[in-house]
């Protein structure tokens, strides 16, 4: 009985090859999609879970309360963890991660390790971060030792055995012992590192005991407690530990205190949006629950097409089922058959699906930014539910013919009065605009997302960005002649020395203003520091006042510069009204005055509003970075001959560059993957949406043959059949159209949310969305009708 059940099914499957394939070919595109994404996905999931006691690792974050504002932050003061772990039972044990970008040198070679961490000794005990040589309990004990990663292990040492050999830190060339080498860290890690140092370290070079600084927020603290204890409770003791430890001197003299957090190491990475991960890598929860609706919507369509495939073809299989019935079938083994045949090929394209995940998976891994998995088979749980997936589909495409075609009387086929119920049609019909409207929308989300990139990129920033190569200077003691030696490079048009740049991290300092009141407003903003080309040469306006000036001695003391933002929080109206008012940095600071105001510019991605910021005159070795303003075409030479002078000028250091326009889209890139993934997937939805159109043209043709045959007769031309089967599938997708207009809008009206600066939404759009929906299936539609338009009446018309 189940042999006879294949081998029928079989032969009916090869028998209708091109809509076997069909079916088959729209379902495992579907799959595949459906596990690429799921393994992005649990991929994002599972950030920081390889530790073996992650479930007991929490980061101290502190909540920094100041007179007008508070801040949280991902850094912690030094002194807290030590003392926690001396005061309080539950804590087992602490690390400190203190993320630093530091020069090393070996022999020739050079670099400036981005990242690179100053740690406990205890980081192993903690993290699962093996050694593969050097003893994890003492490696990072005693001062300037370091752990290499394997990788860098052999940038620096090559096949030699690093244990023992020597490195250089810093401009200084200080010598740190190599003393392990550790496994390259998991990709799926929230902070990523290359080198490991000693905590330690820091003490001798800078001269400070860090157990000892409650101010000092430079490090961020991890806990780990002791097995069985309630992470909520002991969350609600650390107000009171902070009320015993903190010092009152920092309350009374700074006016400021805090408030203490306890964060899961497996909720850093997806809850950006919550506190600040300086040096820690973050991804988006919000993605992934878009993602997974895209999954549920790709097989839906999927699903779709391949129930209307094979509603289209059952239907001329009337006469067969008849003729079974007549010699004795009965109705359970034509249900089964239909079912098994759905069975069959839900099954086929399931296999199909995994292999096609598999072979587009390098360029899934691209496409994502980063190299998610190397097999689809690395979550098996996944394949177990396509395979339901598989079986529920198939089942599903078998109910309507195994249930409706094996219900009817077999002597109304016979006699050729069987036809299609109108509420099969409307239902069909249904399904095309469920399919169109999903198709519809993620056209116009797409459209909408490269829109706002689009803006965010040409959007005028209030500063110049083009043809500014940025380099770094590390606060190196040679900057400043370094920048003289450019001066003779006629390709060089301009150089200024700042501690940052548009697009980097900025220095946050507690400052109190002047306010319209008369009064010392406190709070901590943003600052530059800059030289006295800065703002011309980034095209920056001077809205009131003056800009620095060497004419002014005291520039480099007690004045100061803020943008329209930090004057609009003062609470004055005009600009020049907040000239020659007064400024602090701390309570016992000297007073200074403002000269001048600068118009806002976006020194953030366009994410967040342009917040307040104060300029200084740097002094001494300040800057972080020198920007080159650049002319002229020859960019090769140019850069040849800057290099050049960087190496005659500060040989020590790696020549680190990159363009600042680039630098600064660099904030955009999670949204140009989140463009690039959802353009893919929409070409595929409209790919597998046409097939589905392809299959009730068929059977519109199919049911309409006679009528075709007859019209032709009487004189109807090949373009009149054309329309008048072309037309009754556009009315579909025009619904469709009206449909999916306000589920983009609150969609996208939500998104778009994130960002300060964003585009509004245009009619344009959505009829664009719609337009080249309607243009797509009209394609697909009028290349069937036309086939069934040219078929010879004496064909259509003949009786079996």
């Amino acid at each position: 009985m189940i042999q006879t059940l294949f081998k029928i099914s079989w032969r009916n499957l090869w028998k209708n090859k091109s809509f076997t394939l069909i079916n088959i070919v729209g379902l495992a595109i579907g799959m595949a999609v459906c596990l690429l994404i799921y393994t992005y996905i649990q991929f994002e999931l599972s950030y920081d879970k390889f530790h073996s006691k992650a479930d007991r690792i929490y980061r101290l974050s502190a909540d920094l309360k100041l007179p007008k504002e508070t801040l949280r932050e991902s850094y912690s003061p030094s002194a807290i963890s030590h003392q926690l772990m001396q005061d309080e039972p539950e804590v087992e044990n602490v690390v400190r991660l203190m993320p630093f970008s530091l020069l090393v040198q070996h022999k020739t070679d050079k670099y400036q390790e981005t990242r690179t961490f100053f740690t406990d000794s205890t980081l192993f005990s903690i993290f699962d971060l093996p050694l593969v040589k050097g003893d994890a309990n003492t490696a990072l004990k005693e001062p300037f030792t370091v752990v290499l990663s394997q990788s860098t292990a052999k940038k620096y040492f090559g096949n030699e055995n690093p244990i023992g050999q020597t490195l250089h830190i810093m401009q200084d060339a200080m010598p740190m012992k190599v003393t392990g080498v550790m496994a390259d860290m998991p990709l799926a890690s929230s902070f990523q590192a290359d080198l490991f140092v000693s905590l330690n370290t820091i003490e001798r070079i800078f001269k400070y005991q860090l157990n000892d600084m409650w101010a000092n927020f430079s490090s961020v603290s991890f806990l780990l407690l002791k097995r069985g204890v309630d992470a909520n409770q002991f969350a609600s003791k650390l107000p009171g530990f902070l009320e015993r430890r903190f010092p009152k001197e920092l309350k009374e003299n700074n006016n400021m205190s805090l408030a203490l957090h306890l964060e899961p190491l497996t909720d850093i990475y997806l809850n950006a949006d919550r506190i600040a991960h300086d040096n820690f890598l973050t991804g988006n929860r919000k993605n992934n629950h878009v993602f997974s609706s895209i999954v549920f919507f790709i097989i839906l369509i999927a699903a779709i097409n391949f129930i209307n495939l094979s509603t289209a073809k059952a239907v001329e299989r009337a006469k067969e089922v008849g003729v079974r019935k007549v010699v004795g079938a009965h109705r359970i083994q034509l249900v089964a058959q239909f079912l098994v045949e759905g069975l069959i090929v839900s099954l086929m394209a399931c296999f199909l699906g995994i292999l096609l995940a598999q072979v587009l998976l390098p360029a899934f891994n691209t496409l994502a930014g980063k190299s998610i998995s190397h097999t689809v088979v690395d979550y098996p749980g996944h394949l177990l539910l396509l395979f339901a997936a598989a079986l529920a589909v198939g089942l599903l495409a078998g109910l309507y013919p195994a249930f409706v075609l094996s219900g009817f009387k077999p002597i109304a086929v016979l006699k050729g009065r069987y036809v299609s119920s109108s509420g099969g049609v409307r239902f069909r019909k249904a399904l095309v605009v469920a399919q169109f409207t999903i198709a519809i929308a993620l056209i116009t989300i797409t459209l909408v997302v490269y829109h706002q990139l689009h803006f965010m990129r040409s959007k005028s920033l209030g500063f110049d960005k083009e043809q500014t190569l940025v380099i770094e200077t590390r606060f190196d003691t040679k900057q400043e002649a370094f920048k003289t030696a450019l001066s003779d490079i006629p390709a060089v048009k301009g150089a200024t020395l700042s501690g940052s740049v548009p697009g980097s991290a900025n220095n946050l300092l507690y400052t109190e203003l002047e306010n319209s009141n008369g009064d010392m407003q406190a709070g901590t903003i943003d600052q530059y520091i800059i030289d006295y080309e800065f703002i011309p040469q980034y095209g920056m306006n001077m809205q009131a006042g003056r800009n620095f000036s060497r004419n002014f001695g005291d520039d480099t003391t007690t004045r100061m510069l803020i943008n329209e933002a930090a004057v609009r929080t003062l609470g004055y109206t005009n600009a020049a009204d907040v000239i020659g008012k007064k400024f602090k940095f701390n309570p016992n600071g000297n007073n200074g005055q403002i000269i001048g105001v600068v118009s806002d510019f976006n020194f953030q991605s366009l994410h967040q509003v342009v917040k307040p910021l104060t300029l200084m005159l740097g002094k001494g070795n300040f800057s972080n970075y020198i920007s080159i303003k650049l002319q002229g075409n020859d960019l090769p030479a140019t850069m040849k001959a800057i290099e050049a002078r960087w190496n005659q000028t500060i040989p020590n250091r790696p020549f680190n560059y990159f363009f600042a326009d680039e630098y600064f889209d660099r904030q955009y890139k999670a949204e140009v993957q989140f463009g690039k993934l959802f353009l893919n997937f929409t070409v595929l939805a409209i790919f597998i949406s046409c097939l589905g159109l392809l299959a009730l043209t068929a059977y519109s043709a199919l049911q309409r043959q006679k009528e075709i045959g007859i019209r032709k007769v009487l004189g109807a031309s090949a373009g009149l059949i054309v329309r008048l089967l072309s037309f009754d599938f556009l009315k579909p997708i025009v619904i469709a159209l009206f449909i999916a207009i306000p589920m983009v809008w609150l969609s996208m009206d939500h998104w778009l949310s994130n960002f300060a600066y964003h585009i509004d939404m245009a009619w344009w759009m959505f009829a664009a969305g719609g337009m080249l929906a309607i243009l797509v299936a009209f394609i697909t539609v009028v290349f069937h009708a036309i086939r069934a338009a040219r078929v010879k009446p004496v064909v259509s018309l003949r009786d079996e």
